[in-house]
């Protein structure tokens, strides 16, 4: 029999658990979180510690889980639940 992809529940971004995020993902979000203005990935990389590869596709995955927002092109945000998330 193949393999089935597990459903996914049906919390959205903002019910997620904080457990569910891994280091990097808690290091770029902490970084979002001490700018006071937007930044692009190799400035959140440099804060964060991260290579730029890493943080580029982590920030995919912060967008997707509506943890960051990219308010203009090559650059992000941490949103509301972002910060819920590091708190």
């Amino acid at each position: 029999m193949p393999c089935r992809k597990k459903k996914r529940g049906s919390k959205g971004a903002g019910g997620r658990a904080k457990a569910e995020l891994d280091e990097e993902a808690i290091a770029i979000l902490k970084a979002l979180a001490s700018l006071k203005e937007p930044a692009g990935c190799s400035k959140i990389a440099e804060i964060a510690g991260l290579p730029a590869r890493k943080v580029t596709g982590k920030l995919r995955g912060l967008l997707n889980r509506g943890l960051v927002s990219r308010p203009s092109r090559g650059v992000y945000v941490i949103t509301d639940e972002g910060r819920k998330a590091v708190s």
